[in-house]
């Protein structure tokens, strides 16, 4: 019975192969592990809301030892995932763990941020929203940079909305239904 076993099993794996070949394991596909991610932010609130607060500050850091900063006062106290939670113990205790850590913190929101942004301004954002249409994907849009504190920075971004709107009215007005 056991050279029957290994027969089928070979056969079985052979088929496999076959029905796989050129096609990528989405494990090996970085978007699989963002979303992995995310589902688990999402499932915490606690550190959904650090997570959140952490990339919004994230811009104005300007050196690795500030991320590196951030990073442990934002998380400290926080559920993170176990991978997480190593890597920031690992970087606080060796030689140049602040680069490493900011690096890694960088290529993550940068991933993280093009599954979100379809654009810089109006004609990349209505060309990158008239590409998911065709797809077949609704969307909303939400235009970022809107915390204000002087009236000046207020009417720059209320001009900033009346030239999206303006771009996304004429642009959706000749997309297919």
């Amino acid at each position: 019975m056991a050279p029957d076993i290994e027969r089928d099993t070979v056969v079985l794996a052979r088929r496999i192969a076959e029905l796989g070949s050129g096609e990528r394991s989405r494990v090996f596909n970085m978007s699989w592990w963002s979303d992995r991610v995310m589902d688990w932010a999402m499932a915490r609130p606690e550190f959904k809301t650090q997570l959140f607060r952490f990339v919004d500050v994230f811009p104005a850091l300007t050196s690795d030892n500030e991320v590196a900063r951030h990073i442990g006062e934002y998380f400290e106290g926080v559920d993170v995932p176990k991978a997480l939670d190593l890597g920031i113990d690992i970087a606080h205790k060796v030689p140049l763990g602040a680069r490493v850590e900011a690096r890694v913190a960088r290529r993550n929101i940068r991933r993280m941020a093009e599954q979100f942004i379809v654009g810089a301004g109006p004609a990349e954002a209505t060309d990158g929203l008239h590409q998911l249409w065709r797809a077949g994907s609704a969307f909303t849009v939400d235009l970022l940079g809107e915390k204000t504190v002087t009236s000046d920075e207020a009417d720059r971004h209320a001009e900033r909305v009346d030239e999206l709107l303006a771009a996304l009215g004429e642009a959706t007005s000749s997309w297919a239904p």
